[in-house]
């Protein structure tokens, strides 16, 4: 098997954007994780708020600062926010999709590279036939 420094230009090159892809894909898989994360937040504090009586005083925390809000108010935000990570997983799965086509096509251009290659270096020895 050809080492690394032996690849010809293009296919190094090929193997470099393979990895590119690669490295995306894991960051798109930790940042996914992330929102999921804030996402099961939101969720389970609409639940408490869903439990509060619409009368009692709610407070929020902002950074540094804790504020009163409207219980009503606060659930528009939830469900705001809720919306807008729901989006951004839905961006987050169209682009992993496409990154794993896009690296799936370099493979197999680096596979048919390392055959054609293979190919080449193994024609027959004339002398002996």
């Amino acid at each position: 098997m050809q080492s690394l420094q032996d690849l010809p230009p293009k296919a190094k090159r090929k193997l470099e954007e393979l990895q590119v892809k690669k490295e995306r894909l894991r960051k798109i898989e930790e940042e996914k994780s992330q929102i999921k994360t804030e996402k099961k937040h939101l969720e389970k504090g609409k639940e408490t708020l869903e439990k509060v009586d619409e009368d009692k005083e709610i407070f929020k925390a902002s950074g540094p600062v804790i504020v009163r809000k409207n219980r009503d108010d606060f659930m528009k935000e939830i469900s705001e926010r809720k919306e807008d990570i729901e989006e951004k997983l839905e961006s987050l799965k169209t682009q992993k999709k496409e990154i794993r086509e896009k690296a799936k096509e370099k493979q197999k251009e680096l596979k048919e590279k390392a055959e054609k290659s293979q190919r080449n270096t193994k024609t027959p020895d004339l002398m002996y036939s």
